[in-house]
């Protein structure tokens, strides 16, 4: 959020927990202090937890925070109540309220910044990264990206949000996670904290962005491991009328990801990829993100 930065260095950023009064109560949001002082960034940037997760332990565990204040940007961590209306049936009550929470905390970052474009960009991790996805379908203006991890597309809202305009994305799928099924379908219940309802598979989710995003045939591909994982990462560059679409698929991977926990940035981990390509869209001048040359290029082959 718009503030000048931490005061002093610190291994980890220190968090601050703040109330926002929206139409439908107030709720909490979690500011890792930057590390440097300097005047804010005009953007802004969400990490959305996952389903029966805590903003402050996703703020520490994640590295987001070290990733994105590494590309000298902020990040601010919402707090969900305690799943994210992600377009499941059984959290749809929970969908006005978390709107205008998210809605809130734009309009008071537009109004902390003055007049001028305000790129945004959501991240999210399991429930979060499904909450991310249907903001980038909703949302009034798509943000430049949206990066869902170890999330799938939730059928009924596929159904529903079947056309509309593109929003640049970048999925993370895992082959092996149990909570995500690869090949889709109902949500298997997890030490009792898994909400019920079907999701799309793996490929037909990147099939709807697809679609969604005006991409088509083959996407540039590059083999790469983050940490001790590898992976195939994908790019369809925007075509004059879509988004750029990401994929990366986590070889061997399950649910447990951007949850190491770090001391300090590994520039060769996923949460510092992230942190670079969410940098890239939002730091562009464009109000949209910008489909900017070096974005399109992508992965190198």
């Amino acid at each position: 959020m718009a503030r000048l930065g931490f005061r002093h260095r610190r291994a980890r950023p220190e968090l601050e927990t703040l109330s926002v009064a929206t139409p439908h109560g107030s709720r909490k949001v979690v500011l890792p202090a930057h590390p440097v002082r300097a005047e804010p960034r005009r953007a802004l940037v969400l990490g959305f937890h996952g389903g029966h997760g805590s903003a402050v332990s996703f703020a520490g565990r994640s590295g987001l925070a070290l990733a994105m204040h590494s590309e000298g940007h902020d990040i601010a961590f919402p707090q969900a109540v305690p799943h994210w209306a992600d377009g499941r049936q059984r959290l749809e009550a929970g969908w006005p309220a978390d709107r205008d929470f998210i809605e809130t905390l734009i309009a008071r970052q537009r109004a902390a910044l003055g007049p001028g474009p305000m790129p945004m960009a959501m991240i999210g991790v399991s429930n979060g990264g499904m909450f991310a996805m249907r903001l980038a379908l909703e949302l009034p203006e798509p943000p430049a990206l949206s990066v869902a991890v170890v999330a799938a597309l939730p059928e009924a809202l596929a159904l529903r949000a079947e056309s509309g305009p593109p929003a640049a994305m970048l999925l993370v799928q895992a082959t092996k996670d149990p909570v995500i099924p690869w090949a889709g379908g109902e949500v298997p219940q997890v030490a009792g904290f898994s909400v019920g309802g079907r999701l799309l598979g793996a490929e037909d989710t990147l099939a709807f962005w697809k679609r969604r995003n005006r991409v088509a045939g083959a996407p540039r591909e590059k083999r790469v491991r983050f940490g001790g994982t590898r992976a195939q990462l994908s790019f369809w560059p925007a075509t004059p009328v879509g988004a750029d679409l990401w994929r990366i698929v986590l070889d061997g991977a399950g649910h447990r990801q951007l949850d190491a926990n770090p001391l300090k940035l590994n520039r060769g981990s996923l949460e510092a990829f992230i942190g670079r390509t969410v940098a890239s869209y939002v730091s562009s001048s464009d109000s949209m993100g910008g489909q900017a040359a070096e974005k399109r290029d992508g992965p190198s082959e």
